[in-house]
């Protein structure tokens, strides 16, 4: 059989570099404020002029609660837990004076994915000292890239950000009809160790339990693993975690099985690096 051929794969960040910065900031304060009620489009948000919006008074998020941003997972570390929004609120985010963007406080029991970033108010997702701006129209609609600038100059500037990891899948094997092999490389951007799952500690069916795998586009027609073993656990071993030093890489080899009739040749794929709530 002729082997898959990767052509495009977009994660994260995808370049990788052993020389780290620290953003030591300028004093920019970020904070986000709820806005209130009856001003706003439901569905179109991202066209409201956010100069005109009332809001309310204290920031809902204050700079001083958080601790720092993961760029590579758009989420805000909190020193403390905090309780999040109720679902169908929406916020604005600010830096110093200047309205940067308006999100949706967005539940998985909601029809409407709106195209702004949210945070989800589903407890079960992340732990309560997380905050994480969600991938629905925010990573994924390139309208938005101005923004995404925007917001990084000043989150450079707040002195929060922190790098995160980029993860970029380097391989696909086409093993059979329903089984394929796929490589990912890991890299630590950031300043200080961080902790990554590690199919080779945890075993694949564990790892399977976190992330389904690789997403697969040839034309029209999408493949996904539907049908693959999984080991589930109540609670993550530490035994799972690989310990990865600021500037370094590490690759992966992983295969999974459960798609339907694999195609050959060139496809498009892509692929969701797992964490642990």
């Amino acid at each position: 059989m002729k082997s898959l051929a990767l052509i495009l794969i977009i994660f994260l960040i995808s370049s990788c570099t052993d020389e780290i910065t620290i953003y030591r900031g300028d004093g920019t304060q970020i904070n986000i404020f709820l806005v209130k009620d009856g001003q706003l489009d439901y569905y179109n948000p991202e066209e409201t002029d956010l100069e005109s919006l009332e809001l309310e008074g204290s920031p809902w998020l204050k700079h001083s609660e958080i601790e720092f941003y993961d760029w590579s997972a758009h989420t805000f570390y909190l020193k403390n837990e905090k309780t999040k929004g109720n679902h169908g609120q929406y916020f604005v985010l600010k830096a110093d004076k200047k309205p940067l963007f308006i999100g949706f406080f967005y539940s998985m029991i909601m029809s409407y994915i709106p195209s702004c970033p949210t945070i989800l108010t589903d407890g079960f997702f992340y732990p309560k000292d997380l905050i994480s701006l969600n991938p629905y129209g925010y990573r994924q609609n390139e309208d938005l890239t101005p923004l995404n600038s925007d917001f990084r100059k000043n989150i450079e500037n707040s002195g929060l950000l922190r790098e995160g990891i980029s993860v970029e899948l380097i391989s696909l094997k086409r093993k059979n009809s329903s089984t394929l092999t796929y490589s990912y490389k890991v890299t630590n951007l950031d300043s200080e160790k961080i902790y990554i799952l590690d199919p080779k500690m945890m075993g694949a069916s564990r790892f399977h339990y976190y992330t389904n795998g690789i997403y697969l586009n040839k034309g029209d027609k999408r493949y996904y693993a539907d049908d693959f073993e999984t080991t589930s656990s109540d609670k993550i071993s530490s035994n799972w975690y690989f310990r990865l030093s600021p500037g370094k890489s590490i690759t992966r080899t992983v295969e999974l099985n459960g798609y339907t009739s694999l195609p050959t040749g060139t496809v498009k794929a892509s692929f969701r690096f797992p964490g642990a709530s």
